[in-house]
């Protein structure tokens, strides 16, 4: 398991129940979004890389107040289209 290569041992049981209690809606806005977007931005500025773009889609419309709060800013939109022939 990569915890374990990475020197965290745990048992797959332990990490799945970990994930069980943090995506649930009621975990929204108490700041563990903000987590892997600062380490993102910190890894590229390690790098020397000056911007960072995050995709959200339109439909994902509890996701863009987060972004923009932490000082995103949209700078388009778009559609996907498709049709089955």
């Amino acid at each position: 398991m990569l915890l374990a290569q990475l020197g965290y041992p745990s048992e797959l049981s332990a990490v799945a129940s970990r994930l069980e209690r943090i995506p649930d809606s009621a975990a929204r806005r108490c700041g563990l979004g903000r987590v892997p977007v600062d380490a993102a931005e910190q890894w590229a500025s390690q790098r020397g890389l000056h911007v960072v773009v995050v995709r959200s889609n339109v439909m994902r419309s509890e996701s863009h107040p987060f972004y923009e709060k932490i000082g995103y800013q949209r700078t388009a939109t778009s559609h996907l289209y498709r049709k089955n022939v």
